[in-house]
Formats: C-alpha cells, sequence, structure tokens
C-alpha cells in the first residue's frame, strides 16, 4: 500500500488510481494478455496464484511499491507502478507498464507516464530507471521523449533490453 503520496492523480481525461484487491484479475488479464507477454522480461505465463501472492505482497503495511490502474474517463485501460525503491528513497525502477490492446495508439501511455513521474517527483525521487525491449522502438521512442537517458544494454534469455534513467531534479 502506499506509505506515502496521492492515492489517485489525474489531468482529466486519464488518471492513475491505486489498484485495489478488485483489480486482481484485470491486472491478470492484462499481464498474461498474448499481444503483451512478449515485451515483459519473462514471457512465461504467470500462474493465476502467483500473480495473487504478489498483490498480496502488494498490500502489506510494510510495502513501499506504488502500484496504480490507468484509466480514461474512468474506464480502467492500463497500469503502472513504482517499485525496486533504494535505500535512500532517492530511486526508484518504474514498470509493471501495459496499455489493454483496445486502448493503444491514443497517447495513453504517454500521458499515464507523464503523471507517473510528476508522481515520483512529488514523492521526493530524483532518479527513475526502467528497462525496455531494445526492438520496442515505441516505447523507446517515448521514454527518450520524456527526457530518459540510455545507460547500457542487457541480454536476458537472448533477448536484449536497454536500460533507461531519468534524472528527476532537472526541471521538465
Amino acid at each position: 500500500m502506499i506509505a506515502s503520496g496521492a492515492r489517485s492523480i489525474g489531468d482529466g481525461r486519464v488518471r492513475l488510481r491505486e489498484i485495489t484487491p478488485n483489480d486482481a484479475s484485470r491486472l491478470y488479464a492484462w499481464r498474461t494478455d498474448p499481444a503483451t507477454r512478449p515485451f515483459f522480461r519473462s514471457t512465461a505465463e504467470v500462474p493465476y496464484a502467483d500473480h495473487l501472492a504478489l498483490l498480496e505482497s502488494y498490500f502489506r503495511p510494510d510495502n513501499r511499491d506504488r502500484w496504480f490502474v490507468i484509466e480514461e474517463d474512468e474506464r480502467p485501460v492500463g497500469a503502472i507502478a513504482l517499485y525496486r525503491f533504494s535505500e535512500s528513497g532517492e530511486a526508484a525502477e518504474w514498470g509493471r507498464f501495459v496499455i489493454e490492446p483496445s486502448a493503444r495508439g491514443r497517447g495513453l501511455g504517454g500521458q499515464a507516464l507523464g503523471l507517473l513521474i510528476d508522481h515520483a517527483r512529488a514523492c521526493g525521487l530524483l532518479r527513475l530507471r526502467c528497462e525496455v525491449l531494445t526492438t520496442n522502438r515505441a516505447a523507446l521512442g517515448l521514454y527518450l521523449r520524456l527526457g530518459f537517458q540510455p545507460r547500457r544494454e542487457e541480454v536476458h534469455l537472448e533477448r536484449t533490453f536497454t536500460i533507461l534513467e531519468l534524472d528527476l531534479a532537472k526541471e521538465p
């Protein structure tokens, strides 16, 4: 559960709201969608019991993650999260990013990521990290346009990922 910061962030059309246990099946469907799975580090279908265990860990009082459902005009269309916070609390990774296939291509992902970046700044983070499949040109282009800088590449199971970082101390 969110230890600090807003539980809902929005700009009118697009809103991020903290996940609830009632989102379990929707989050699972997005994560395991055959059109989405190839973009994740692990392309294996996650057993539903493992998914529920991850959600259960999210709702523990000591959890520092921030996991949001992305809504367009109050209709859930995706998810995005902050996690793997540094010990100092100055840096975190973001991911678990998915827009349902029927909602892609309308700029929702960019708006949602912009809201998450604003939220990270408001929470006092100084750096955000992410990774993207190097062949995912659309996502890589979006992250670069938002100011993320490539730091290195990593190969995982014969696929190459670009690791990016955004310096939140710089003005947008």
